[in-house]
């Protein structure tokens, strides 16, 4: 908390002669001006900081914030954001701008994600206490990348159980930085801790319009779906709190909403927001399961398979929930949300979608075509010709009518013979 102190005695704890026309002043630290119009902040055993005329921008005013035990020292920058600076070694080096004032753990975080400033930051960090350090990474682990994985390898075991408390904090904290939750849900046993302080944790940001912290909830998300947590009832009210697209443009969204269908399918609950997600693409290939399970999209298919049962929609979600959190941050399976909303559809044991099962069941009618030539070999329209199976199959899935044309191929689908005919080359749209 920033203390201030009457003028006269602050200048007498800083041995400075006190002047009227200081910019401002707390316990400990002053900021005197300069005819030039820069100014320099004076903090008691500090080296000093000069600030420059652009930064005072001829302010008479400027206000500081300084704790003594900190090793920071913020003022109020021209666009109301706090400039840090702390305190490494012998220099001070200023960190990024917040919008309150820093402590360190904040600021020294940040300044790890800087080339020049990492090794001293640690040193620094390490000889305020585990706790501090721990405090540090944690920070650090919001946005840095693969180093920070790095660095932790290099933690004694006692530091390393201090940075596992720290996350586990994080976890159970509602008011902890949902920035925080990726690493600590990869870094922490997390089937270990209380699954009801989780699901408060995850809540908020599950079911807000528009999330902030979709990553680390969805990783959340996934551990509560594996352990039968009552993951399911919150991922149906996170499914219905916004019009979610099968393809979220936000990839951390994207992430979220294929955690939310996977909760409701493990739980096998009744969601009907679930259905909209089915509607979207109702002939992805995801719908359909061979030997393997669900067909992939990269997968070489004739499509003939028939729509997924509930026992290889069961099999696939478990094994997508089995696998290691980190894994999943580095291959979040991208492509798959079809998939998942099926299964949570079949096993949530919603109605039938007629429109889906009639796209399915036109797809499996008979195909009645001559052995050749191949449609693309032919300029000429309306001539017979051969197309691949999976082609025709994908058309009429996705297409309605009783006559189907559609780049160079035209065909025609009979509901009342069950086939699939008269194919042959079609005028270029």
């Amino acid at each position: 908390m920033r203390t201030v102190l009457p003028l006269a005695l602050s200048c007498v704890l800083l041995g400075v002669g006190c002047s009227k026309s200081d910019l401002g002043h707390v316990d400990g630290a002053r900021l005197l001006p300069r005819e030039d119009g820069t100014a320099t902040l004076v903090v008691e055993g500090w080296p000093d900081i000069t600030l420059s005329h652009d930064e005072i921008g001829g302010r008479t005013n400027v206000e500081i914030a300084y704790v003594r035990s900190s090793h920071v020292v913020s003022w109020k920058a021209m666009d109301s954001r706090w400039e840090n600076g702390v305190w490494l070694g012998a220099n001070v080096v200023r960190a990024p701008k917040t919008d309150t004032p820093s402590d360190f753990p904040t600021a020294a975080g940040a300044l790890l994600l800087t080339e020049k400033d990492q090794n001293v930051v640690m040193v620094e960090s390490r000889a305020r206490g585990k706790a501090v350090l721990a405090g540090v990474l944690v920070k650090a682990g919001e946005t840095e990348g693969p180093t920070w994985e790095k660095r932790v390898e290099t933690l004694a075991a006692d530091e390393r159980a201090e940075l596992t408390k720290a996350f586990e904090s994080v976890l159970l904290d509602p008011k902890s930085a949902p920035a925080s939750l990726p690493r600590a849900v990869t870094f922490v046993d997390v089937e270990k801790l209380p699954a009801d302080k989780l699901l408060a944790r995850v809540t908020p940001i599950v079911t807000d319009k528009e999330p902030v912290g979709a990553l680390g909830a969805s990783l959340v998300l996934r551990v509560l779906a594996a352990k039968g947590a009552g993951a399911g009832k919150l991922a149906c009210q996170g499914l219905s709190s916004r019009p979610w697209k099968l393809e979220e443009p936000d990839p951390n969204k994207k992430l979220m909403l294929d955690a939310m269908l996977m909760a409701i399918a493990k739980e096998g609950l009744d969601c009907a927001a679930v259905d909209a997600i089915v509607k979207e693409d109702p002939c992805a290939s995801l719908l359909r399961c061979g030997e393997k399970g669900p067909v992939l999209p990269n997968e070489t298919s004739d499509q003939a398979e028939p729509l997924c049962a509930e026992a290889a929609l069961k099999k696939s979600v478990d094994t997508e929930l089995a696998r290691p959190r980190a894994e999943v941050l580095l291959d979040p399976h991208p492509g798959r949300t079809s998939g998942w909303a099926y299964a949570a559809f079949v096993l949530g044991k919603r109605p039938a979608l007629a429109d889906v099962d009639k796209r399915h069941m036109r797809r499996l009618y008979a195909i009645v075509q001559p052995k050749g030539p191949a449609c693309e070999t032919i300029a000429e329209a309306g001539k017979p010709c051969h197309a691949e199976p999976h082609l025709l199959r994908d058309l009429v899935c996705r297409n309605d009518g009783e006559t189907i044309a559609v780049g160079t191929i035209k065909l025609r689908v009979s509901d009342e013979k069950k086939t699939l005919s008269d194919v042959q080359t079609s005028p270029p749209p």
